[in-house]
């Protein structure tokens, strides 16, 4: 665990010191250096650390004991490509770990760099979330996040045609994620989706305390998918799930901070964006708080959470100076919340 503690203070903190003195340069290569970082953390890590890295080792010997034709069957095509190439160049299990670590995290990262105005809030919330810690479980669906967090510009100029790319490309490394092209249709009146969000959101909060509720819904059609699909659902509602817990009132203060400055900061297109794809991933967070299965198909939204928070706490800051240390507040709330993440041993990641 501790080794899991003084990546956090280093790269969240020292990014912070960075940013507080002013230091741009210095605070963009630590950036570069926080990534790299973090890339060697998830990517030499033991087969034994994370829910799933055994099962990924067993899916890269299959994937290489098969012809590319029988393993375009076995699992998405892109991560096939990758496995293929990876033992092409007399890589390992271990070795397609680490690229899976590179590409989760680069991408991510360079996402940050883009589109936060705050990096170190950015880390610590994708740290803190546990965002960082599903490439230790879910893999190719990290990848996958990691990929549409990319979609933000092309979201904000409407395109299309560049957006489905973007989503093609991640659906073709876990295929659920071809849901996000619906995301279109969110920034298409922007104003229009802020309204019927809040409205949303209303509803939402009551069913945060009834965890059956969307076992019930699915219930009503069953006829479509079967009885054995809705007993995989429920094999992963989460009995124990904190349905009022820390992360659950955080999110509604982020959605009532967001929808109430919206109007009042200047926000730039791509910004307008990620906020309201925030708020959408904050309602669907409630209406799946206690189901897990497709609580995690929600991450695709959610992860848009470590670059929406900088950007209204940031144009916060920018009307009212006297908040411009509430950052740090943050952070130190981040890293209470990361160790206690720790201490559930999230996605089985300790001991490292």
């Amino acid at each position: 665990m501790t080794i899991y503690i003084i990546s956090y203070i280093f790269t969240v903190f020292g990014q912070y010191i960075a940013e507080t003195v002013e230091l741009k340069k210095i605070s963009k290569l630590l950036l570069v250096a926080n990534c790299i970082l973090l890339i060697l953390l998830a990517g030499l890590r033991d087969v034994n650390v994370g829910v799933d890295t055994v099962g990924y080792y067993e899916i890269y010997n299959t994937i290489n004991s098969m012809s590319l034709q029988e393993a375009f069957t076995y699992i998405e095509p892109l991560w096939v490509v990758l496995n293929k190439v990876a033992f092409y160049f007399d890589l390992d299990a271990q070795g397609m770990i680490f690229l899976s670590s590179l590409f989760c995290t680069g991408l991510t990262f360079i996402a940050i760099q883009k589109y936060s105005p705050i990096y170190s809030l950015s880390i610590g919330l994708y740290l803190s979330l546990s965002f960082y810690f599903s490439q230790f479980n879910v893999i190719r669906q990290a990848i996958s996040c990691s990929i549409l967090l990319l979609a933000c510009k092309s979201l904000s100029e409407k395109n299309i045609i560049k957006f489905a790319i973007i989503c093609f490309i991640a659906a073709m490394v876990h295929y659920p994620a071809i849901l996000f092209i619906f995301t279109f249709f969110l920034v298409l009146n922007i104003n229009n989706t802020k309204r019927v969000l809040l409205i949303f959101w209303i509803i939402s909060i009551p069913l945060i305390f009834d965890s059956d509720f969307i076992l019930r819904i699915l219930g009503f059609f069953d006829f479509i998918y079967g009885d054995y699909y809705l007993i995989y659902v429920k094999k992963f509602a989460i009995e124990e799930f904190n349905r009022f817990g820390l992360k659950t009132v955080f999110n509604q203060i982020i959605f009532i901070s967001i929808f109430y400055f919206y109007n009042k900061i200047k926000l730039e297109k791509y910004e307008q964006v990620i906020l309201i794809i925030c708020l959408f991933s904050i309602v669907l967070d409630n209406l799946f708080n206690s189901t897990a299965i497709l609580a995690r198909i929600s991450m695709y939204w959610t992860i848009f959470q470590i670059l929406a928070i900088p950007i209204i706490l940031n144009g916060i800051c920018r009307v009212n100076k006297k908040l411009i240390f509430v950052n740090f507040q943050i952070l130190v709330f981040l890293f209470l919340f990361y160790v206690r993440l720790l201490l559930q041993n999230s996605n089985n990641v300790v001991p490292y």
